[in-house]
């Protein structure tokens, strides 16, 4: 291919015109030469690795992503489970104030009945002894 090239420059500077020039607007020059074919194709071939890299950086940087989002997810989930908990446990204990209340009112409840029901004994007593003390 040189040899043909430097012919062909070799006539054309014969009948006065530049090579340079021909090169330029010439359908018939060459539009790249083999070395630069090879440039090209190993560029391309870099550059599909490197776009393929890139693809799959981003399929990565995409799944982190989504995980992050899923573990704030996962975070505010047992941030409530932990309220719920608490308000639970909250309960749990006003309630058990409240049945120990319920308790110590029921005994107080217990100890009138106890005297109360004593009194009227003692009452039913008097009563029979007054009566037994008119006849």
């Amino acid at each position: 291919m040189k040899a043909w090239h430097d012919h062909l420059l070799k006539s054309l500077a014969k009948n006065g015109i530049s090579g340079q020039y021909w090169m330029r607007v010439s359908p018939l020059r060459p539009s790249i030469n083999y070395k630069q074919m090879r440039l090209n194709t190993n560029t391309d071939q870099k550059f599909a690795v490197l776009a393929t890299s890139f693809n799959a950086f981003t399929k990565q940087l995409q799944n982190l992503i989504l995980q992050s989002k899923s573990l704030v997810r996962i975070s505010e989930a047992i941030q409530q489970i932990n309220d719920m908990y608490l308000q639970i446990a909250s309960a749990a204990e006003e309630q058990s104030l409240v049945a120990e209340e319920i308790n110590t009112n029921t005994l107080n409840i217990k100890e009138l009945s106890v005297q109360v029901a004593d009194a009227a004994v003692k009452a039913d007593q008097a009563l029979e002894r007054n009566d037994h003390s008119k006849i």
